[in-house]
């Protein structure tokens, strides 16, 4: 997507104030550093109405992805965003168990695709660092100014109602009772001591109230409030119509900058304590733990072969092997790892 044309005015806002103003218009996202820093969470992200959708499941919705994204592909970076136009999705988990040709045993019982991108030629950028709104488009009939009115009067409008809380909470049910819960925490041990694995993420599904209920509490509410709670460097928002994901994480999973690609894995956490005394406690407990050092040594290990399929034999290096990083409500270890893209190799 190329002959971007662009409007900027001073912004002192959040991308959730955005939001809050286009939560209507179809296929809304909204990539939000709510937790701002110079590196790592420098800009959010709004856009809307797509002009084209790829929709569906399998590799080969991918492919058609790839062969879409051909046609608008632009390399020349814009001076004043990383993202002033492009293609904005998801892959879902088991796009991945395709891939590496792993069987599928569980039921899928989510009418959710596996793929699904828009294609946004008009995006909002706020430049937290600047204090500035960027509105950058490759749509000539686009009118940026119209956008930038609307922004203007939705804050005036919205302003004192966005900052009133939500009031009300959520019942949440899982999908396994506490007894079965347990029943698959040993099964997982004795996989461990009997040699079958060495690692198992054992998850569970809550949900809330029935469907038709669930429609009546708005996901830009649920937004709000995970936000307040657990302000993140990475937090999302994308409205596919007939569902809504949110997300809120302080883990960059991967960043392609020109020829360098780059993973941040975070294992090892533990919980902000309630005064400066127990902080200080907390994080020493996960700077001298010998389980939380052998497992981010354990997925650092893993990144280290995963970006070793797709880059340059000898580049693959551990920038920082394990740092302690502070967030609002817990503390996180981190590792770094970087290497150089294959000659040839795209994102895809």
């Amino acid at each position: 997507m190329k002959n971007y044309r662009h409007k900027t005015i001073s912004f002192t806002g959040n991308g959730a104030e955005l939001l809050n103003i286009f939560k209507d218009k179809p296929y809304v996202f909204l990539l939000e550093s709510s937790l701002q820093h110079k590196a790592l969470g420098r800009y959010s992200f709004v856009g809307f109405e797509p002009f084209e959708i790829v929709r569906g499941s399998g590799l080969g919705s991918l492919s058609e992805l790839r062969k879409k994204f051909a046609r608008y592909a632009h390399p020349e970076k814009h001076p004043l965003t990383p993202f002033p136009g492009g293609v904005l999705g998801y892959l879902g988990y088991d796009l991945g168990l395709e891939l590496e040709k792993i069987n599928v045993r569980r039921k899928d019982d989510l009418p959710v695709p596996q793929v699904l991108f828009g294609f946004y030629n008009t995006i909002l950028t706020i430049d937290h660092f600047f204090k500035k709104l960027h509105v950058t488009s490759s749509d000539k009939s686009c009118r940026i100014d119209n956008i930038l009115d609307i922004v203007t009067e939705g804050l005036s409008k919205a302003q004192d109602a966005f900052n009133i809380p939500a009031k009300g909470s959520l019942r949440l049910k899982s999908d396994l009772s506490a007894i079965q819960y347990r029943k698959a925490v040993q099964k997982a041990l004795s996989y461990i001591r009997e040699g079958d694995i060495y690692q198992v993420n054992l998850a569970q599904r809550f949900s809330t109230g029935s469907l038709s209920h669930a429609r009546d509490v708005h996901a830009f509410e649920l937004y709000r409030a995970l936000r307040r709670r657990s302000p993140s460097s990475f937090s999302s928002y994308l409205d596919a119509k007939d569902f809504q994901i949110i997300s809120s994480s302080p883990e960059r999973f991967l960043s392609k900058q020109g020829k360098f690609l780059q993973t941040r894995p975070m294992k090892g956490t533990r919980p902000r304590g309630r005064n400066s005394m127990q902080d200080k406690k907390e994080r020493k407990d996960l700077l001298l733990s010998a389980k939380d050092k052998a497992e981010l040594l354990m997925i650092t290990d893993l990144e280290r072969n995963d970006l070793g399929r797709v880059c340059e034999y000898g580049s693959i290096k551990v920038k920082n092997m394990r740092t302690i990083e502070t967030y609002a409500s817990v503390f996180q270890a981190t590792s770094t790892v970087e290497g150089v893209v294959k000659k040839g190799a795209d994102v895809f």
